[in-house]
This record gives C-alpha cells, sequence and structure tokens, in this order.
C-alpha cells in the first residue's frame, strides 16, 4: 500500500485537472497510503514509517486507529444527516489546508524544490531548502509559528517548543548573516497564499530537482569546460 500513492504521482503531474481535483483529499491519501507508509496500519503497510518500531510502538498506533474509527462512527450516529456539513466538510476543509501550508513550506512560487537521494543527503542542508512563509493577520499566531519559523522547526523539531520558535528563528537569521551564510535563509511574505499555492499547482504541479551524485559531477564538467 505504501507504494498506492507513489504510483499515482506520474499520472497527478500529467494531468492537472486530476491533481487540482484531488487536492481536497490529498492529505488523506497521505495518511492512509503515503510513500512512507500508513500511519494506520503498522504491521502490513507500515513502510519506512514503522520498519524499525517496536511492537509496543505499533500496538499504540493501531489502538489509536481502532480510537478513530469509533469516533468516527459515534460522531456519524450523532449527527445523523448533519455528518457531511457539520463533520466531514471542515475535516476536507482543515486537510486542504495542510496540504496547502505543507507545499508552500517546502516550494517556492514557481514551483520549485530540491529532493535528494541517498549519496547527497544530509540532514541541515535539506533542511535549509524550506521556506519560512510569513501569511500574515492572525494566521501565523494560530499556526503557532509552524508556517513562519518551519526551517527552525526541522532542524530543532525535538527541543524547541512552538512558543519559541520565533525567538528561536530571529537568533538562527541573525546568526547566519552575521557568519556569511545569510543567503542559505530562505523566507517570502506570502499574504495572497491561496493563490500561489493554486497556480504553482496547477502549473508546476509536484515537480522537483533531483540531487544526486551524478548531477553534481555533471555541474562540475559544466563548470570546468566553461
Amino acid at each position: 500500500m505504501s507504494s498506492l500513492l507513489a504510483s499515482t504521482g506520474p499520472l497527478l503531474q500529467r494531468y492537472r485537472w486530476l491533481r487540482m481535483a484531488g487536492l481536497p483529499i490529498v492529505y488523506t491519501g497521505y495518511l492512509i497510503a503515503g510513500v512512507d507508509g500508513s500511519h494506520f496500519e503498522p504491521f502490513l503497510f507500515g513502510g519506512r514509517l514503522y520498519k524499525d518500531a517496536r511492537l509496543r510502538e505499533k500496538l499504540k498506533c493501531a489502538l489509536s486507529t481502532v480510537c478513530v474509527a469509533v469516533t468516527g462512527r459515534a460522531v456519524y450516529q450523532l449527527l445523523g444527516s448533519a455528518f457531511v456539513p457539520a463533520y466531514l466538510v471542515p475535516v476536507i476543509v482543515g486537510h486542504f489546508w495542510v496540504s496547502m501550508v505543507t507545499y508552500l513550506q517546502h516550494h517556492n512560487e514557481e514551483g520549485h524544490t530540491k529532493v535528494f537521494d541517498d549519496s547527497t543527503f544530509a540532514y541541515t542542508s535539506a533542511a535549509f531548502e524550506t521556506i519560512d512563509r510569513t501569511y500574515g493577520g492572525v494566521i501565523d499566531f494560530l499556526h503557532h509559528r509552524i508556517s513562519d519559523c518551519h526551517l527552525i522547526h526541522h532542524i530543532f523539531f525535538t527541543s524547541i517548543p512552538h512558543y519559541h520558535l520565533r525567538e528561536a528563528t530571529d537568533a538562527l537569521e541573525a546568526f547566519l548573516q552575521k557568519n556569511g551564510y545569510g543567503h542559505l535563509y530562505k523566507k517570502e511574505s506570502t499574504p495572497d497564499f491561496p493563490l500561489v499555492f493554486l497556480k504553482s499547482m496547477y502549473t508546476h504541479g509536484m515537480e522537483a530537482e533531483l540531487v544526486s551524485e551524478k548531477l553534481i559531477a555533471e555541474q562540475l564538467t559544466a563548470v570546468k569546460g566553461g
């Protein structure tokens, strides 16, 4: 199942209407059958997520899945005909929002992003491909600063709580500027973020540049030849 979402990638990239129509449910698909594994079934379809997990962790995931199913059933029984507008629609909107924010954190307005293979991946350099985006108004606050302070979240995700993200981001930016690495930090003001997201998804979709040893060698050869 973990390869199911990956196998749909070429179709989504080829057919614009298909990926645009799928935006409200793409995050749901990622949770159920993401490229890293299922977030709901850790034993058969856990993939990379649960490859090295202990039995205790897998059982906790299975218990969580049961709780989600029971809760969903209870809400359906409680709401009846109001289930779709009162529960399902807000869930879809929430999943769309998560997809939008995640995409914008890792793609510029031209839809460009870099991905690394096993020969070139380094945690820190990959983290610095993140874009800190300011959406304005109260949105950044409601996001708990995860959108305008996303880079620091990637670098120190186990040690900095959300209420210190702004402080930590300011310190990191000042440090980079002081030591001549300011160009590594990417930030953009994106008050029109829904339009930017929809335009980028329609035009570029999930385009990405694969950074591999072969690509680096070719680039070095081109530079030397020039």
